[in-house]
């Protein structure tokens, strides 16, 4: 069954609902940030998790060049497969 698509250069439906819309929009809300710094300051688990995901992300950055190019075993095989 095909997907209908509103046509890409009508913005009526963003003229109508950008009011609406509470910055920032994403999936994690202020909230959220919140209760997070709570249960670290309150609880051993939420610490540990923290401290593993600051980590975790670390080592990832450090693999990550300045031009957001990954330098993961995982992408080696793709960045010599023949173009």
């Amino acid at each position: 069954m095909p997907i209908d698509y509103a046509d890409p250069q009508d913005w009526s439906q963003w003229e109508q609902f950008r009011d609406q819309v509470v910055h920032p929009a994403g999936t994690i809300k202020a909230e959220d940030i919140e209760r997070a710094r709570e249960n670290i300051a309150r609880h051993g688990w939420a610490r540990e998790y923290a401290q593993k995901l600051e980590e975790d992300a670390s080592r990832v950055a450090a693999r990550v060049d300045h031009n957001g190019t990954s330098h993961s075993p995982m992408n080696a095989s793709r960045s010599r497969r023949p173009r």
